[in-house]
């Protein structure tokens, strides 16, 4: 997609499209979820593998605990915004 408008990044996030490029294992992604329905469907067809972290937005880490498994569990605070900051410069 970035290629046929001629654009060159380091990275670039893009927001939905999970039916798409969920299952690319080149791909990393990270899940912003508020809602146990749509965290459990989004973990059956992403590839794991590349899932850096899940923020939680409004739900608790107590509510997944049966969906996650050793993914990386941040809330939008400012701290989990800054490790997650972090995170990315190290990819």
């Amino acid at each position: 997609m970035l290629k046929v408008i001629n654009l060159n990044y380091d990275y670039v996030f893009i927001e939905g499209f999970h039916s798409l490029l969920g299952r690319e294992s080149w791909i990393y992604k990270v899940i912003i979820t508020k809602n146990r329905d749509d965290l459990k469907e989004l973990m059956e067809i992403i590839d794991k593998n590349q899932l850096i972290a899940i923020f939680l937005n409004g739900i608790r880490k107590n509510d997944i605990i049966d969906i996650i498994n050793n993914e990386l569990i941040l809330d939008l605070s400012a701290e989990d915004i800054t490790r997650f900051k972090d995170l990315i410069e190290k990819i």
